[in-house]
């Protein structure tokens, strides 16, 4: 294909921001194969205006691939490009990486390639190389690359295959997220993971849903001063849909009964994915919490992966060995990585640095910033009057002690032991806003960012 003079490039890859990791190693194996690839990071020329080199890398290119995620549905700018693709008639081969929940109306009548697992990577690239000649695959194709050639999984999804290692052991595995983390993403990883495990028919996703019935599954993880939800037979009801279940009268009660009945029926082993846990009342949340604890004694094969924020870690310990899911296993979702938070195809590597270091690697903090020009004092006044940290500061101080504890803690740069997110309110409340982590090396607490403890305390100074 590279004999073909007329074009700069045999294949331009679109795709989101969110796919970069696993679209390079797709750009190395395709250039391995002998193309001449065109994947923005090392195409585009510091300096010069990216859309018109974009633009034209679209122009000069024979064939494309679409790469199609949750992400590049939602991406404007991989829709623009799509456009312009097939506003030249030249021939688009879609790539299908991840959970494929949104509808790309355009896959009803073309082919299209998945490298979704199980699927072999390297006889999925094999079927790439031949759509982007315009041949057949064949009944057997050959792979043109090594072994080794699959992309390591993605921090996130080796994060959920670590979950679905541990629930095996434990039955109930508590999935927690922090303020700025996106359910939606942390939720489809999840279902993917349990695709590949679980058979088909055996796996149940109940979406629990807020008040007034809403699914609340696209927002990201964010802390409440307030503990409303829906109505335990509103609830239970919408449960019952999920689960597959007819059960009219809304009852908790009603609702257990059934499941055992259904899990007695069908002997074997069952996954419950419970997704958008902050959603509910304090109520509802123990009388579900108690339901799946007492199936999961009652059923051995039975297991449960609940996705949930601060609420959701609260049944584990508020009310200590009593709590009612005390000694359940629990992890801690990862922060994204930096190609992960953006949308756009490509950020200055500089810029994107600098707003990771100035958000302390915050997701959507790093997010906001990394489209913020000017200096980095402009950008620390931008991360200051962050909607995010007033509202988390607004949270924190309910009273003036609350106020000089906080004041206190902007002082320093360690808070102290993890054990304080249990024992300390301040202290718990930094930890899921996200405005604190963890240090790896003397595993004390201590603020993201230089600048996160700074803003925080000037929105403090300011509120008074």
């Amino acid at each position: 294909m590279s004999d073909d003079l007329s074009y700069r490039y045999d294949v331009f890859l679109s795709h989101s921001g969110a796919q970069k990791p696993w679209v390079e190693v797709l750009a190395r194996n395709l250039r391995q194969a002998g193309l001449r690839v065109f994947f923005d990071i090392w195409e585009l020329v510091p300096g010069n205006d990216w859309v018109e080199d974009l633009h034209r890398a679209l122009t000069d290119s024979r064939t494309a691939v679409l790469v199609m995620s949750p992400e590049s549905y939602h991406s404007g700018w991989v829709g623009r490009e799509y456009r312009t693709l097939l506003a030249r008639n030249i021939r688009i081969v879609p790539v299908v990486f991840g959970t494929l929940d949104a509808a790309f109306p355009f896959l009803e009548s073309i082919q299209w390639v998945d490298f979704r697992p199980p699927v072999d990577y390297r006889q999925a690239f094999a079927r790439l190389l031949a759509g982007l000649r315009g041949e057949a695959p064949g009944s057997d194709p050959t792979p043109d690359l090594p072994e080794d050639s699959a992309p390591p999984l993605p921090g996130g999804q080796a994060m959920a295959r670590e979950v679905f290692q541990r629930v095996r052991a434990n039955r109930v595995m508590l999935v927690l997220g922090r303020e700025g983390q996106d359910q939606a993403r942390i939720a489809g990883m999840l279902a993917k993971e349990a695709q590949q495990r679980f058979a088909a028919g055996r796996i149940r996703i109940l979406n629990l849903p807020v008040a007034g019935g809403e699914r609340d599954d696209q927002a990201l993880f964010r802390p409440s001063s307030r503990d409303a939800g829906l109505d335990d037979r509103a609830l239970f009801r919408a449960l019952s849909r999920d689960a597959g279940l007819d059960v009219e009268s809304g009852s908790g009660a009603a609702f257990q009964a059934a499941v055992d009945a259904a899990l007695r029926a069908m002997p074997g082993p069952w996954l419950w994915l419970v997704f958008g846990f902050e959603n509910i009342g304090r109520e509802a949340r123990e009388q579900l919490a108690g339901i799946v604890r007492a199936l999961g004694a009652q059923h051995g094969q039975f297991q449960v992966v609940l996705l949930g924020g601060e609420r959701l870690h609260d049944l584990s310990y508020s009310n200590g060995a009593l709590s009612i899911f005390h000694g359940a296993a629990e992890v801690m979702w990862p922060d994204p990585e930096a190609d992960e938070m953006t949308g756009l195809p490509v950020v200055d590597p500089i810029r994107q640095a600098r707003a990771m270091a100035l958000a302390g690697g915050h997701p959507l903090l790093a997010t906001d910033l990394m489209y913020v020009n000017g200096d980095e004092q402009a950008l620390s006044a931008f991360l200051r009057a962050h909607p995010l940290l007033i509202r988390a500061v607004r949270d924190l101080i309910g009273d003036r002690i609350a106020w000089n504890r906080l004041h206190g803690f902007t002082r320093q740069d360690e808070l102290g032991s993890f054990a304080l997110i249990i024992a300390d309110p301040v202290v718990r409340g930094l930890w899921w806003h996200n405005l604190i982590r963890r240090d790896p090396r003397t595993q004390l607490l201590c603020w993201r960012s230089v600048a996160i403890r700074d803003g925080v305390r000037e929105v403090l100074e300011v509120l008074g």
